[in-house]
């Protein structure tokens, strides 16, 4: 089978391309089921043909791949106790992070060459899916519209930033707080607040 995703074409001709919304020049994501016995071969690093043979292919046709145990997650998904669920996940050798629709996730989310930042409130935590290099001002326009045009300065920190020092003023103490301008790249796993005028 013939992907347009394959086809070599200049990078001119990508936004005429894109238009024609052609189903086989969208990213592809393969996802490999494996079993119990597969998932434990994996963990202590060894070969397990089968995925071996989906990665083969995946690479050859340009598409992602990850791995998956629909059994673990089907357990999973069945207990409703949070905590039992944390405490299964554990004993599984896993965190929240390697479940299987997280790895889906982040994945997809490399595919479509996509990143999150986040706007925390009092209220309210957010995350905005934004492309990966995306500029401050437009990363606020994704909130807003008019934040494009009235954008003045974010006030940005890491996800990694709040978890080590537990409190913004804690990350300003620290000198972890940042004050961005218009031609800031916005990270992934940034934390921000814009400052817009009118």
């Amino acid at each position: 089978m013939y992907s347009f995703s394959n086809i070599r074409h200049r990078p001119s001709d990508t936004s005429a391309i894109t238009t024609l919304g052609l189903l086989t020049a969208k990213p592809v994501l393969y996802v490999g089921n494996v079993d119990l016995d597969q998932v434990n071969a994996l963990a202590e690093g060894g070969n397990v043909p089968e995925v071996q043979a989906l990665l083969k292919h995946a690479e050859a046709n340009g598409a992602g791949m990850v791995t998956v145990c629909a059994t673990n997650e089907a357990d999973l998904t069945e207990i409703e106790n949070e905590d039992e669920r944390m405490e299964m996940l554990e004993m599984m050798g896993g965190t929240e992070a390697s479940r299987g629709v997280a790895l889906v996730g982040r994945a997809m989310y490399q595919l479509l060459g996509l990143q999150s930042f986040y706007t925390a409130g009092e209220m309210e935590v957010r995350a905005w899916p934004i492309r990966s290099g995306t500029l401050a001002p437009n990363a606020a326009g994704v909130i807003h519209s008019d934040f494009v045009q009235c954008f003045i300065r974010a006030e940005c920190y890491s996800v990694q930033d709040l978890d080590e020092h537990k409190s913004v003023a804690a990350l300003k103490s620290a000198g972890k707080l940042r004050a961005e301008g218009k031609t800031y790249e916005v990270r992934p796993d940034d934390v921000i607040n814009f400052l817009c005028g009118k």
